[in-house]
């Protein structure tokens, strides 16, 4: 007989004194049971595909950072130069460390790092964020605080390096900073065109 009492979400038996299970009303509870399972099971498989649709993730890659002048890249050489980005969907998250060893011709412009990977989303906007650790050689002469941005040219990601902390253009920090032993370790996430 099956019970007086049943669960308010699967209905499975609830039995009080007086009611008298059966092997049939056990079978039934695991029918509905194993039903809900099944079904969550579906529904579980379904937001993974989903999630591996819209966001998939792609395995950390290296990449090579590179500090360049805006207006010409100049040639510089390395001591050390490493990168690492995690692309999940459209967005990419990156960390680098460079620390220039020489420099053969002086860049000119704007000091820039490029090298990130992807193409930004829109040209003229560059979503995303960008922290600098810790800059050594690099402060123009009287500067306490660097603060770093996103530059957008044709689609290419830079970073942007400027005294202002609403990132002026009049303030950016040119490439003359630039000298042996500047060292520049970074990390940050921007959106990318898929």
């Amino acid at each position: 007989m099956p019970s007086t009492n049943k669960t308010p979400v699967l209905s499975l038996n609830q039995w009080v004194p007086g009611d008298y299970p059966h092997f049939d009303d056990h079978n039934a509870d695991n029918a509905l049971l194993d039903a809900a399972q099944a079904a969550n099971a579906a529904q579980f498989a379904d937001i993974g595909t989903q999630l591996d649709n819209k966001a998939s993730i792609n395995n950390v890659h290296s990449w090579t950072p590179t500090i360049a002048g805006y207006t010409t890249p100049g040639m510089y050489t390395y001591q050390d130069q490493h990168g690492y980005c995690l692309q999940m969907g459209n967005i990419v998250y990156f960390a680098g460390f460079l620390r220039i060893s020489g420099v053969s011709t002086a860049g000119t412009g704007y000091a820039t790092i490029i090298g990130l990977p992807g193409s930004i989303i829109a040209d003229g906007i560059a979503m995303g964020s960008v922290v600098v650790h810790n800059l050594s050689y690099f402060m123009p002469s009287g500067v306490s605080q660097v603060g770093s941005r996103f530059l957008n040219v044709s689609g290419t990601p830079r970073i942007l390096f400027d005294t202002s902390s609403v990132g002026s253009v009049s303030n950016n920090i040119t490439t003359n900073v630039i000298q042996t032993n500047t060292a520049i370790n970074f990390s940050g996430w921007y959106v990318i065109e898929i």
